[in-house]
């Protein structure tokens, strides 16, 4: 029965995926390779300035009401968190007449209808600068997750042409444009806790209610949500009756408990994807140390607060393709943007843990895809206390230990296949590299085979057509 369930579980995540994706060809993981979105005019490059841009998460989401416009009021506490991309931003020369956007990621648009082009377009409108920019995207957030990542994105190219022109706008006037061309943007120009209503562009600066030190767990299925169809299918009598400010004040008191971590937009999202609430009662009932579980923004990100322990369920086939990754809560401080997260400090793994595990490495591809080398292994599975032991930082080109993560598991599975090969290769003579052809045939005893096969057929021919099986030489 567990088995069944299991098999229902994954067909609904990859047959979810492939109605995202556009088909089975669609739902092949990228490989993160570079696109361009437009060729920059010749000349001398100017200034550049590289930033980390984070994502975010909602401590609790209330929808107020439904507007005559179509949009909804909503109150929510947003705060900034450590996972993030990180983005180059370089001045072109005054004859070009296009931004030039590449994107380590498959699939994220690089033309017009990317938000940084957009806070671009909006920066120069706004100042009257004439100024183009190429810049360079390394995105590390997942697409369609209700992490705010192309938000945040949008927020610091704003920052950096703020910057790389003189900052000809101020602080207060970044936060007033970019609710120009998104509701999440804004939060990123808060100190990093807000509280935020209307459409999410009203930002009122708090002090953030947890400990910035707090655990976090980030787990995300492969298929995203997307907002608009979230909002048109809420259920607006179904929704919490929580007061949002008691919300805030009790968060502050009380912790990150399940009680408090509201979000009206769980029912149309688990209505979308019963999966989700699946994976969502799994991680309450199997997880360790969570104080509360709970979808981020429109979803599909489960945000787990109090641990960043990955629950071992997730080790099993049909979680493979989830995007799991630890993360904190962050500010910044007034006048600067946000700082790239300084690479956690290994925790002390017990020698005789440490001791059951054979080495092994990663490297980092061209195309910038870290890929596990398997070398062997005594057990099946890392502790994260283990893991950080055995990771080799100089080899992962910039790669956080959150990508990595997720890739332990796959490393999992080709471990096994592995193992089922090599015993494939012991017990047969017929292998030929990855291809095992399978019994103990092998092209030797097909020539035999022939060599047998052949005189016995004629025997059978002469019988059938003399009546005899060869030919005397007497005659009568």
């Amino acid at each position: 029965m567990q088995a069944t369930l299991a098999q229902q579980r994954a067909s609904s995540w990859q047959a979810a995926a492939q109605r995202r994706r556009g088909g089975p060809a669609a739902a092949v993981v990228a490989r993160r390779r570079a696109a361009v979105c437009s060729a920059a005019a010749a000349g001398d490059a100017g200034s550049t300035l590289h930033l980390f841009s984070p994502s975010k998460v909602n401590l609790f989401l209330r929808i107020v009401r439904r507007r005559e416009d179509g949009y909804h009021d909503l109150a929510s506490l947003f705060h900034v968190i450590d996972l993030g991309d990180d983005m180059g931003f370089e001045e072109l020369a005054g004859t070009a007449t296009a931004d030039a956007l590449t994107c380590n990621m498959e699939g994220v648009p690089t033309d017009e209808s990317n938000l940084v082009i957009k806070a671009l377009n909006l920066f120069r409108r706004k100042t009257g600068r004439t100024q183009r920019f190429r810049v360079s995207l390394h995105k590390r957030v997942p697409h369609g997750a209700g992490l705010g990542g192309g938000s945040a994105n949008a927020a610091t190219a704003l920052w950096a042409a703020n910057e790389l022109t003189g900052r000809p706008a101020s602080d207060e006037d970044l936060l007033e444009w970019s609710g120009e061309i998104g509701s999440d943007i804004s939060v990123f120009f808060s100190n990093g806790a807000a509280y935020c209503t209307g459409r999410g562009e009203v930002v009122e600066d708090v002090a953030p209610p947890l400990p910035l030190g707090t655990h976090m767990l980030l787990v995300k299925p492969p298929v995203g949500l997307s907002t608009p169809e979230i909002f048109k299918a809420l259920d607006l009598n179904r929704r919490s009756t929580a007061d949002p400010r008691e919300l805030l004040a009790r968060l502050a008191a009380e912790g990150a408990t399940q009680e408090l971590a509201v979000n009206d937009l769980e029912q149309p999202a688990f209505d979308r994807l019963p999966a989700l609430l699946e994976l969502k009662q799994r991680l309450q009932a199997e997880g360790s140390g969570f104080s509360s579980v709970f979808m981020t923004g429109s979803g599909s990100t489960i945000v787990c607060m109090g641990s960043d322990d990955v629950p071992a369920f997730l080790q099993e086939p049909q979680y493979a393709d989830m995007f799991v990754s630890p993360t904190r809560l962050i500010t910044r401080q007034p006048g600067e943007w946000y700082a790239a997260p300084a690479p956690r400090a290994a925790a002390a793994a017990p020698a005789a843990a440490v001791a059951a595990v054979r080495p092994f490495s990663v490297r980092c591809d061209s195309d910038d895809e870290i890929v596990p080398i398997v070398s062997g292994r005594a057990k099946k599975g890392f502790t994260r206390e283990e893991y950080e032991q055995l990771r080799n930082p100089q080899l992962l080109g910039g790669a956080t230990i959150g990508e990595e993560l997720s890739l332990i598991r796959k490393r999992y599975l080709v471990a096994e296949q592995v193992a089922q090969k090599e015993v494939a290769k012991q017990t047969s003579h017929n292998w030929d590299g990855d291809v095992y052809i399978g019994g103990r045939w092998n092209e030797l005893s097909i020539l035999y085979l022939i060599f047998l096969l052949v005189p016995l057929l004629g025997l059978v021919f002469a019988w059938a057509t003399h009546g005899k099986l060869w030919d005397t030489g007497v005659y009568y």
